[in-house]
């Protein structure tokens, strides 16, 4: 069974917190004013010089990740997450942008592992109705049925708090009917 990942869904809810975060310097006001202007190659361009100016920022790492991210450049964009992870290890949202960078790259096992850490660093972040949702797709892909299936039921009991928990209803109730 071929399962399409919902990568965009996500994206959209939990990348923009990045932007709260603050970081010095006009080369990073510029990444997020183009990144917001959508012209993903100036928002690149940008931050990458930001990087350069102020390489122990984080969230200038972290958003040079969300442009590659938003540009399909997927390898530049993991690499740019883990370089923000390696300077702040303990932020949720980090493992999960990367987590959907991998599992856009197709590399799911590492995305796999990448949506437990940010699950097991933050487990009551109100925004992950849909990485529990993306992670049970990710998990069936690998023929993880049962963990997968308690990932889509976490989906589920969030409600209206899980924009896909429809979704993760009709995939349980047609797994289970196998």
């Amino acid at each position: 069974m071929v399962i399409k990942l919902a990568t965009k869904t996500c994206l959209v809810c939990v990348g923009i917190l990045w932007f709260i975060a603050p970081a010095p310097g006009q080369s990073f006001e510029a990444g997020k004013a183009a990144f917001f202007a959508k012209d993903f190659a100036e928002s690149i361009k940008q931050f990458t010089l930001a990087a350069q100016e102020n390489p122990s920022q984080d969230v200038i790492w972290a958003n040079l990740g969300r442009a590659y991210d938003a540009n399909k450049q997927y390898d530049a964009a993991i690499e740019a997450y883990q370089k923000a992870i390696a300077i702040k290890a303990n932020e949720s949202n980090y493992f999960v942008n990367l987590s959907l960078a991998q599992l856009a790259a197709g590399r799911i096992e590492e995305g796999t592992s990448s949506i437990r850490k940010a699950v097991a660093l933050n487990p009551a972040n109100p925004y992950y109705g849909p990485i529990y949702y993306e992670l049970g797709q990710a998990l069936l892909r690998l023929g993880k049925l049962g963990e997968a299936l308690g990932y889509l039921q976490k989906c589920l009991d969030l409600g209206a708090r899980c924009p896909d928990a429809t979704k993760a209803k009709a995939l349980i109730d047609t797994l289970k009917a196998r």
